[in-house]
């Protein structure tokens, strides 16, 4: 069980008092957490306060009264005025950290459009039900944001703390002076990356309820291969939706089993989804090399025979058999069909569905026909690195005529035969 720390604003000390009592007296979760609410009535502190502590949540009044009534302006209305503390400080605290915001007014439509709960909701002073701002707050905490907003911010500050007492304290002399700052800020947030890289695991030991889904130690979760929202420029790696002039060709089994689809629908599905070859040095905006882009089909797994086979089995009282989970199997694991390098199986994440990349349908398009594409999540380190070594393994395999394993294996047994016919004398 938590505490969580609230801070309340509101120019009204009644107000404020009676939300702290009310928050205070009884759990703000379905978890049974509780609470500490420090109150202010000053906006203009309660930046202050934020620029210095650490709150899991902010409760806001819109309306600075008191300024409205000396300023001559209306106390209530639906007109933003300068008197609207409350929109101000809310805007100047997104600029700074993430935190979930309550807005606790008598003008709620003032904050209508950002009623967007967790992150965001809007309770009326007007409604007299008072179990709808513990509702609010519950929601907030229930959501699990607080939760791993802190877990984040512990971890930052354990391997901050660490990296500067174990480590810079030890080496300090020869670290020691302003000019190494950067090569220490340098190290410092190589560690920071590095700690991440396990992903979700790293902050495990924060969180009182971590679900991996069945991943194992050794085993990776769907969302580390990925980087969502993509961030920089057009980059190798990058899964985006693009409509192709041309369609792509099916392969002879997905024809088959696609029977009398229309043409039209194929060629929807067929152009939906792509993922970007071109080198990333090639891409860079400022020092652009790419006229064209490469870029290589995605067909959703669900549209494979593999998986229309597999979950129709599955679907039904028998089960899959065994020969539909091993088809599946070798699917995702990059053996489709025994062709290893032709197919790049990549998982579903957030909105990127499960997608098979087949390198035998490429496609080269105009940059500036992209641009206006959407990027769904670009493969991370070292997962694009991998897709590209496949696709390059794909396209410089060197065919042989295959060796008469028969005639070695003949030549062995007559080697063999031969060599066990000569007894030796035994020695005396």
């Amino acid at each position: 069980m938590k505490t969580w720390n609230i801070l309340a604003v509101d120019d009204d000390e009644t107000s404020v008092s009676s939300i702290k009592d009310l928050l205070e007296r009884r759990a703000v979760s379905s978890q049974g957490d509780r609470c500490r609410v420090e109150t202010t009535t000053s906006f203009t502190s309660a930046l202050n306060i934020l620029e210095h502590e650490q709150y899991d949540l902010l409760i806001l009044d819109i309306r600075d009264q008191g300024m409205a009534a000396s300023q001559g302006l209306p106390p209530d209305g639906n007109a933003v005025t300068a008197a609207d503390r409350g929109l101000d400080a809310y805007e100047a605290i997104k600029q700074k950290r993430f935190v979930p915001v309550v807005f606790h007014t008598a003008l709620p439509d003032l904050a209508a459009d950002l009623h967007s709960p967790p992150f965001t909701s809007v309770v009326s002073k007007l409604d007299e039900d008072e179990a709808k701002i513990r509702k609010a707050v519950m929601e907030a905490f229930d959501s699990g944001l607080p939760e791993l907003n802190r877990a984040l911010s512990s971890h930052v500050e354990s391997l901050h703390r660490q990296f500067m007492s174990e480590f810079v304290r030890k080496h300090w002399s020869t670290f020691g002076g302003r000019q190494n700052q950067g090569d220490l800020a340098h190290l410092l947030v190589r560690r920071l990356a590095m700690s991440l890289t396990e992903g979700a695991p790293a902050l495990a030991p924060y969180l009182d309820a971590f679900d991996y889904h069945g991943t194992d130690n050794s085993k990776i979760h769907p969302m580390r291969m990925y980087i969502v929202p993509p961030v920089g420029s057009w980059t190798t790696g990058d899964i985006l939706e693009y409509s192709a002039d041309s369609k792509p060709q099916l392969a002879a089994d997905e024809e088959e089993d696609r029977g009398d689809v229309q043409d039209t629908e194929v060629q929807e599905t067929a152009t939906h989804y792509w993922v970007m070859l071109t080198p990333a040095c090639d891409l860079v905006e400022d020092r652009r090399k790419a006229e064209f882009v490469v870029m290589a089909r995605c067909l959703p797994l669900e549209d494979t025979p593999e998986y229309r086979k597999w979950s129709s089995q599955t679907s039904s009282n028998g089960g899959a058999t065994t020969g539909a989970i091993s088809s599946m199997e070798k699917l995702i694991g990059n053996n489709r069909g025994g062709q290893r390098e032709r197919f790049y199986f990549l998982p579903a994440a957030w909105d990127t569905p499960n997608l098979v990349v087949d390198f035998q349908q490429i496609i080269h398009v105009e940059y500036e026909k992209i641009l206006e594409s959407r990027r769904l999540a670009t493969l991370d380190s070292p997962y694009s690195q991998s897709l590209i070594s496949q696709f390059t393994r794909y396209l410089g395999r060197m065919g042989t005529p295959d060796l008469s394993i028969k005639t070695v294996m003949q030549r062995l047994q007559s080697s063999l035969a031969s060599d066990g016919s000569e007894d030796l004398e035994p020695t005396a």
